[in-house]
């Protein structure tokens, strides 16, 4: 019984290390996926910001 219960152990880590990992991975991706998001609207608010600015020079 005892051996039984160590390999199902020696089994389970590795699985449970690949879960923690590739959860750690996705996390870290969805971050990224989410600052570049954040960049890219900002860019866009910045660059609107700049158009009614000449929108209101030329006027």
């Amino acid at each position: 019984m005892f051996n039984r219960s160590r390999r199902h152990s020696q089994i389970a880590f590795p699985m449970v290390l690949m879960f923690f990992l590739v959860m750690q991975e996705l996390r870290h991706r969805a971050l990224v996926r989410s600052i570049k998001v954040d960049k890219v609207m900002q860019d866009m608010k910045k660059e609107e910001e700049g158009l009614r600015v000449l929108e209101w020079s030329t006027e």
